[in-house]
């Protein structure tokens, strides 16, 4: 889920961590865990994006733009590395719209 997410580019990033966990999230926690972790992430990108856009007016979002969108490839390529660990791991500057069961 969190690799699919390098697809943002062609389009189908979007939908298909979504599609994935939305497949998944009965089957296995773990997969429900890590879904809600990503979408926290692209729900917190999107917020961020808008921000980033608005700044441009003001010159400061253009940089904000070009951090977001390394962070849009790191993130998910170090969550696909903990992911592959066994390892739940949270993206920095996320806002936490949903919480992902703790680990027992």
């Amino acid at each position: 889920m969190h690799a699919s997410q390098l697809l943002t580019w062609t389009g189908v990033g979007i939908v298909a961590p979504i599609v994935m966990w939305l497949l998944s999230k009965d089957e296995s926690r773990d997969a429900n865990r890590h879904g809600l972790v990503i979408v926290n992430w692209m729900l917190s990108s999107l917020v961020y994006l808008v921000i980033s856009g608005l700044a441009c007016m003001i010159v400061i979002g253009i940089p904000m733009l070009f951090v977001l969108a390394g962070l849009n490839i790191l993130f998910p390529v170090i969550g696909a590395i903990q992911a592959s660990r066994g390892t739940l791991w949270r993206y920095p500057l996320t806002i936490h719209f949903f919480n992902p069961e703790p680990i027992r």
